[in-house]
């Protein structure tokens, strides 16, 4: 009797306790409702990592077997093209074709998702070992380490960033094309080497580029006994060796007064994708950026698509409808800048992830998501670029506590970021979907 006196009187509890929770001082206190104590019938089944990213797969090999176009037109890991267009990403692959006489290059700008070459560095895999190319693409000037690449620098230089903390700002627009530079007053060493665990066609290059600006006389460069000069004047300045094929270690010694923007070391044909990662950013700096420096990179490095896979870092902040479409117009002004900046490129928003929050004491996924999400693909597509929902994806509404979940993990206890596998797997299925599309432009072309 006790025992169903307690049950009772928590179940008025649950009845008559407010919704939103109750104030009580500095504290809030919440209690569960009836329907979340028995649970609610109706709630879909949340499937786990390896069932959904079987389900993409399983996806992936019937659209092979004849049924494309309904991949294209219906699969959560489509592309959502402007203006339902599937030829859209055909100068793309027309560049891919032609990636046997030519650099393809692919910029893979992002938020903290990226570091470390997470996701970038499983899409760069498959598309060389696809298309050829080599080599890891641009890296920042300054001492670095990633899942592929390190950088080892025999000075540390003076770092600016155009994003993150307000204290690294130049007072200028010239950051270059990673939005972040170093600054050089004397002589600097870079040796980029590649990690044990790279062993795919990134690990070795034929060409290594010096990018810089700001030149205060000349900018010196040497490698292997090549020496090249630059003067200032330009906007952007490019210094480039030849190197053997197959090459996995070179060194570039830099004397001078200039802004270094990165080092890139690549093949002169095949394809390269960059990968550059901004921590805290949410993607709205690009029209900060001085714009006549990005065209002179993008063209003179074979840009053919810019990715930009932002969003997550404002979702936790945004409440409302107005800050949403704040947010989206942002974003349009992004992308009518790089189309500008990049006529021959085709460019890719990726969206946020599933991200998690704790309401009521449970993990769920941000109530405002869904909406955000909606909003920003529409965005993106009405104004001429394609959207990878990453979201649905990954299985959508709170699927990324099933990620924190999976064993091995896939996501970090932060319910946000993925791990190094978990990246792979999205990088993966990014490049499956990528591949499909270019298959129907085979197709078509037959």
């Amino acid at each position: 009797m006790f025992i169903f006196g307690v049950m009772a009187l928590l179940a008025v509890l649950c009845s008559f306790f407010p919704a939103d929770g109750m104030q009580v001082g500095k504290a809030k206190l919440h209690f569960p409702s009836i329907r979340e104590v028995i649970g609610d019938a109706k709630q879909e089944e949340i499937l786990s990592p390896e069932e959904v990213i079987a389900q993409r797969e399983e996806a992936v090999k019937t659209a092979r077997k004849g049924k494309l176009e309904k991949y294209l037109m219906s699969d959560p890991a489509r592309f959502f093209m402007p203006d339902d267009d599937l030829t859209y990403f055909d100068p793309f692959f027309k560049a891919l074709d032609n990636a046997g006489s030519q650099q393809v290059r692919i910029v893979h700008y992002g938020d903290s998702q990226l570091e470390e070459d997470r996701i970038t560095s499983a899409i760069r895999d498959r598309l060389q070992a696809e298309f050829g190319g080599g080599g890891v693409g641009l890296l920042p000037a300054k001492g670095y380490f990633t899942l592929r690449e390190g950088l080892a620098a025999s000075e540390e230089l003076e770092e600016f960033m155009a994003f993150g903390d307000p204290s690294l700002r130049a007072g200028t627009n010239r950051y270059g094309p990673r939005a972040q530079m170093s600054r050089l007053n004397g002589t600097v060493t870079f040796t980029p080497y590649p990690i044990k665990t790279n062993t795919g066609a990134a690990r070795c290059f034929n060409r290594l580029t010096v990018y810089a600006g700001s030149i205060n006389g000349s900018l010196h460069a040497s490698v292997k006994g090549q020496k090249q000069d630059a003067a200032g004047g330009q906007d952007l300045s490019r210094l480039s060796f030849q190197l053997p094929d197959s090459t996995v270690k070179a060194s570039v010694t830099i004397s001078g007064s200039a802004d270094l923007y990165g080092i890139s070391i690549d093949n002169d044909c095949g394809v390269c994708v960059d990968n550059i990662p901004m921590r805290g950013c949410s993607g709205t700096i690009f029209t900060s950026l001085n714009s006549n420096q990005l065209a002179s990179y993008f063209k003179s490095s074979g840009t053919r698509m810019i990715i930009l896979q932002y969003g997550g870092n404002t979702v936790p902040y945004t409440k409302t409808e107005d800050a949403i479409n704040r947010y989206c117009e942002s974003i349009r002004k992004q992308i009518e800048l790089l189309k500008k900046a990049a006529p021959g490129a085709v460019i890719l928003f990726i969206g946020p992830s599933d991200m998690s929050t704790s309401i009521a004491g449970k993990r769920q996924t941000y109530p405002i998501l869904p909406q955000y999400i909606e909003a920003l693909k529409a965005t993106v597509t009405s104004c001429g670029a394609a959207y990878w929902d990453l979201y649905s994806v990954m299985g959508g509404k709170d699927s990324m506590v099933q990620w924190v979940n999976a064993s091995p993990a896939l996501a970090g206890p932060d319910y946000i970021h993925f791990t190094p596998k978990g990246s792979e797997k999205v990088g993966n299925m990014f490049s499956d979907a990528l591949m499909l599309f270019y298959d129907y432009y085979k197709m078509r072309r037959k």
